[in-house]
């Protein structure tokens, strides 16, 4: 267990086996300060530490101590925690690959989150929403097709004559391997062409979930290197394209459980299609998750490659909170069967949250923790959140409360249910009132005193809402009546 991080002349205390624990995990500490105070940083070298991606000989400032007095060494770190970095923000810092590392912060790919999202249904209600969500594949029809007809033709020496008896595909064997401009766009004219014939041949096929399933398939994987011979083989295996091939040329269905797997999905989905200005015909699938859906194991990696998850009519606060809590249990329970200690690094997880989601943040968060570590078997959970929310700093005793504000002075900052006037001046050294207003009382005061005052001096004594703030005017003005 982790007891204290000493970074320069700051102090992140982790946990003091003396003073009892408020949490239901092993500890949560805040670093709190100004933009550009260093928080970001302090948290990216904490990852390099644990992660053996940091030179102690020459970085001497950061230092891990353990509960029982002894330093914590990068080596060991390595070998004995796992650490889970989570930002929410749009610019992250990037961390070298490691074995005991996740860098949990929210991608654009995310259906495989569906099933967590779903895990932590109760949780997310808490804040008072549960996402709609929805599965999506789109293709356009005709330009599968396309792709299918130049893979084919561009296996053509190995693979043999694809649609003997179609004269455009035919045409196309004779313009192959033209090297004028001219014969190449024959070539290009002759190979859409071929585009109603074969969309003919596939809508005449039997099994249509099946069939969509192989061109959701091969849309994905033509440009891919190496797969022209798998597709080749899926569209005369499935999809029922004649062609004269040489047996080294069949290959091996490497694709096939895919296949299976995006039919899977697609059943009981809707299918819609739309006709462009080009007349192109577009497919897209959908599949509307709700209730307790979740998405069987096996067809996890299918649904997470060839599916998107979208999450119809939600503000960037919801799945900002929607994301950040199953991608931290999805890492959580990844990383706990390769590290017993785990260390979880949370940079502005508050961000995008309204001041009452806020409030009860790390509530739930400790819930949402406290339960994954019971259930992944985890030894040991630490938690170290860098945040600019006072409100956060509530629920957070004082000791815990590392900042970073060079105005603080060595002192402790007030923390654990203090108030928010005391934590605004006292903690994070702000002032409780914006600067604009401000200055404009201020130059209202002055202007009154100089007996100068206009329109705007008098809409502004007479816009405060402060009780406390609207009497010392009074006083100060010594004319009560010249203010109401």
């Amino acid at each position: 267990m982790l007891a204290k991080i000493e970074f320069n002349t700051k102090t992140i205390h982790l946990k003091d086996q003396h003073k009892g624990n408020v949490f239901d995990i092993d500890s949560l500490s805040l670093l709190i300060g100004p933009n550009g105070s260093g928080k970001t940083m302090i948290l990216k070298s904490l990852v390099q530490y644990f992660t053996g991606h940091f030179n102690e000989l020459i970085n001497t400032e950061l230092r891990v101590i353990k509960l029982n007095g002894e330093l914590l060494t990068s080596d060991e770190a390595m070998k004995e925690w796992g650490v889970i970095y989570y930002s929410s923000l749009p610019y992250t810092p990037k961390f070298q690959v490691s074995n005991n590392l996740i860098d949990a912060s929210p991608k654009r790919r995310s259906t495989s989150l569906l099933n967590e999202i779903v895990k932590n249904r109760e949780r997310i209600e808490k804040f008072g929403f549960f996402p709609n969500l929805r599965m999506t594949t789109e293709f356009s029809f005709n330009k599968v097709l396309l792709k299918i007809v130049r893979l084919c033709f561009n296996a053509r020496s190995s693979i043999g004559v694809i649609f003997p008896n179609d004269p455009n595909f035919l045409m196309l064997h004779e313009l192959y391997n033209s090297s004028t401009s001219k014969e190449i766009t024959q070539s290009q004219i002759f190979a859409t062409k071929c585009i109603p014939h074969l969309e003919q041949h596939i809508l005449s096929l039997p099994k249509q979930e099946l069939i969509l399933a192989t061109l959701v398939i091969i849309n994905r994987i033509a440009s891919i290197r190496g797969a022209t011979d798998e597709v080749i083989n899926l569209c005369n295996r499935v999809l029922k394209i004649p062609y004269e091939y040489s047996r080294e040329g069949r290959g091996v269905f490497r694709y096939l459980r895919d296949i299976f797997g995006v039919r899977r999905i697609i059943k009981n989905s809707s299918i819609n299609n739309s006709i462009s200005k080009d007349n192109e015909t577009s497919l897209t699938i959908t599949k509307e998750i709700v209730g307790k859906y979740q998405i069987h194991p096996d067809l996890r990696k299918v649904a997470d490659i060839y599916f998107e998850l979208h999450f119809d009519g939600m503000s960037s606060g919801q799945i900002a909170i929607l994301l950040q809590f199953c991608n931290i249990t999805a890492a959580l329970e990844k990383i706990s069967s390769k590290r017993d200690n785990i260390l979880l690094l949370i940079d502005e997880g508050d961000a995008f949250l309204h001041l009452e989601w806020q409030r009860l943040y790390i509530q739930q968060l400790n819930d949402l923790l406290s339960g994954t570590v019971q259930s992944a078997g985890v030894s040991a959970l630490q938690v170290i959140m860098a945040t600019h929310s006072p409100l956060l700093a509530t629920d957070v005793p004082k000791q815990f409360v590392c900042s970073l504000n060079e105005q603080q002075d060595g002192k402790t900052p007030k923390a654990f249910a203090a108030t928010l006037h005391t934590l605004f001046n006292q903690s994070f050294k702000a002032k409780t009132i914006g600067e604009f207003a401000s200055q404009r009382i201020n130059e209202a005061v002055e202007n009154y005193r100089n007996k100068n005052p206009d329109a705007r001096d008098e809409a502004v004594i007479k816009s405060i809402d402060n009780p406390i703030i609207g009497e010392e005017i009074h006083r100060l003005l010594n004319d009560k009546e010249s203010v109401n």
